[in-house]
């Protein structure tokens, strides 16, 4: 997973990369690209 920071060192995204040989690769890992939602 690689979390990208915002400039006051908060979260605004995660992604993901599938690194072992065993991983599933009927998933696209890296097609997720997690952003924070605003809290309601």
């Amino acid at each position: 997973m690689t979390f990208n920071l915002d400039a006051a060192g908060k979260p605004s995204r995660i992604t993901m990369k599938a690194v072992s040989p065993v991983a599933d690769f009927s998933y696209d890992y890296h097609d997720l690209d997690f952003r924070p939602v605003a809290a309601k």
